[in-house]
């Protein structure tokens, strides 16, 4: 396939690259509107997060290791959970086990608690930030076989689709403004008998940006930042003891797919998404 002008204008971005100039959303490198010191210099990190935790006054604990983790600006949501409680600063914890500062005081027992969301407070002196997105993987497939009931056909399911990425530089932002944040969750494997997993969660940062999961579609990283969309994931391979390996996406782990079962065995969860604003 040929490439696009977008495309083509990234490659031959003008400019001249080094550490305190970045590719804008052009095709041109430079430094962004806002940058006031000639580059971006420090940065917050939003993940889904589930796990459990209980609630007294305004301190949350997180007791066991979670899925994602939390940051300051991350709001929870469970069974009996104040609508707005929000993590208002770090205690014990960083992130996984420990204790956080929360924005309403309460009462909840230990229960599973999730962040799907959270606010981002612009920086005072700060008006623009580079924002990468990751949204969910799609869950993997499920094998199919004997075990459970499924049908017996044996061969194993294929590998969920990569979480979307988006990269986007915004300036004109209004200092000590909020901006609310989607966070992707991982989609859920799916069941034995060649089940598809479902799909990741879209992660966005306000209306400026947002990312959405694969489903079998070709990826692209888009840094135009309109959009993004997952990758494949791998195919199954038609024998009972193999499976499809989940797509992968620009960050590590986060927003991969999950893996395809092999026969009988359910597809895993796809990977969480994440947010990353520099600024």
């Amino acid at each position: 396939m040929p490439l696009t002008k977008t495309q083509v204008a990234m490659i031959e971005a003008t400019g001249t690259p080094n550490n305190t100039t970045f590719l804008r959303g052009d095709g041109a490198w430079g430094v962004p509107a806002g940058t006031s010191s000639g580059g971006f210099t420090a940065m917050q990190v939003f993940k889904y997060f589930s796990g459990t935790a209980a609630i007294s006054g305004t301190t949350l604990t997180v007791s066991a290791a979670p899925v994602g983790g939390l940051s300051v600006g991350s709001i929870i949501s469970g069974t009996g959970v104040s609508a707005g409680t929000t993590i208002t600063a770090f205690g014990t914890g960083s992130g996984g086990v420990g204790t956080y500062t929360v924005s309403i005081s309460q009462t909840v027992a230990s229960r599973a608690m999730t962040s799907s969301s959270a606010t981002f407070t612009v920086p005072a002196g700060k008006t623009a930030a580079k924002v990468t997105l990751i949204s969910g993987g799609q869950g993997g497939q499920g094998g199919n076989g004997a075990f459970g009931g499924c049908a017996p056909a044996y061969y194993g399911g294929g590998g969920g689709a990569s979480g979307g990425a988006a990269i986007k530089f915004i300036s004109g932002l209004t200092p000590l403004s909020t901006v609310s944040v989607t966070l992707g969750a991982g989609g859920a494997g799916g069941g034995c008998g060649s089940a598809i997993g479902a799909t990741g969660g879209t992660s966005s940062f306000g209306a400026y940006v947002s990312a959405t999961s694969g489903t079998g579609v070709s990826g692209d990283i888009n840094f135009a930042a309109i959009s993004g969309t997952g990758g494949d994931g791998g195919d199954s391979r038609y024998v009972a003891s193999y499976s499809g390996i989940g797509g992968c996406s620009i960050l590590a782990n986060y927003g991969r797919g999950g893996d395809g079962g092999s026969y009988g065995v359910n597809g895993t969860n796809g990977n969480i998404g994440v947010v990353i604003i520099e600024y």
